[in-house]
């Protein structure tokens, strides 16, 4: 005979999913750190902003995951849905705060300089627009989650390489081959680094533009460049470039810039 689940239960029912969201997040994290460290670029922005990305992508499937559980505990059992709605809003901001901890976000910003203070703060400020977002969507209905099973989805997206085209996102099992214009690419990045000699730029900003076109040269040089890699160096770049003083940097060079997004679908 079963007993009837409380509502300590259904909190701990909810730790358990997000704790494995986060230790996905630690885990992807880390890799991240290792391979970049591998390629002598862990100072890099590509990076930061891959570390970033790559929490984003977990709270945002913990988040998922917990209301999955709120839709089930509210149709399946005879605890309050209020309290029910309670308990999963405050579980979910804990699981958002640990996961920003673990980014130590002020070494990021110490790391990249004055350059990353920005977009580092509006990441960091889009966990909290999310959950906001999420919860209020789900509340009104317009957000209907599966409801999870124990063991954590799997997605999986498989990339070669590729040219103007896109990620594949929110799907499960799909795919997607495209190919990289390599020839394109380093033509681009050889504008950038040609322009680089006639800007004015503050030290951290170039400093912080070499690093992104060094992690795209060393791609290039390899025989199956990773396009991901590839995208958040360029994002970066465009980010970077786009808070410079305008005049500070040649036509020239955003065109480039903008090209290398263009060619590898990060625009």
């Amino acid at each position: 005979m079963f007993s009837d689940p409380t509502i300590d239960d259904f909190r701990n029912w909810i730790k358990h999913h997000l704790q494995k969201a986060l230790d996905r997040s630690r885990k992807s994290v880390g890799q991240v750190a290792s391979e970049a460290s591998a390629r002598g670029a862990y100072h890099s922005s590509a990076r930061i902003f891959m570390t970033l990305d790559a929490a984003h992508k977990q709270f945002d499937a913990g988040i998922e995951a917990a209301l999955g559980e709120l839709k089930r505990a509210i149709k399946s059992t005879r605890l309050d849905k209020h309290e029910l709605r309670k308990v999963t809003e405050e579980e979910l901001r804990e699981f958002g705060s640990e996961i920003r901890i673990d980014l130590n976000p002020e070494k990021s910003m110490r790391m990249g300089g004055s350059a990353f203070m920005e977009p580092v703060e509006k990441s960091l400020a889009e966990f909290d627009e999310k959950l906001v977002f999420s919860l209020r969507q789900f509340d009104v209905g317009f957000f209907d989650p599966e409801e999870p099973e124990d063991s954590p989805m799997s997605h999986s997206i498989k990339i070669g390489s590729m040219t103007g085209g896109a990620i594949q996102q929110g799907t499960v099992d799909s795919s997607q081959n495209v190919t990289l214009n390599v020839g394109e690419i380093r033509h681009a990045v050889e504008q950038v680094s040609a322009g680089l000699s006639e800007a004015e730029l503050p030290a951290d900003a170039l400093a912080t533009i070499q690093a992104d076109l060094d992690t795209i040269k060393a791609q290039l040089s390899k025989p199956e460049p990773s396009q991901p890699i590839i995208a958040e160096a360029a994002k970066s770049l465009r980010g970077i470039t786009e808070g410079v003083t305008a005049g500070l940097i040649t036509p020239g060079v955003h065109a480039a810039i903008t090209q290398i997004g263009k060619l590898i679908g990060a625009n």
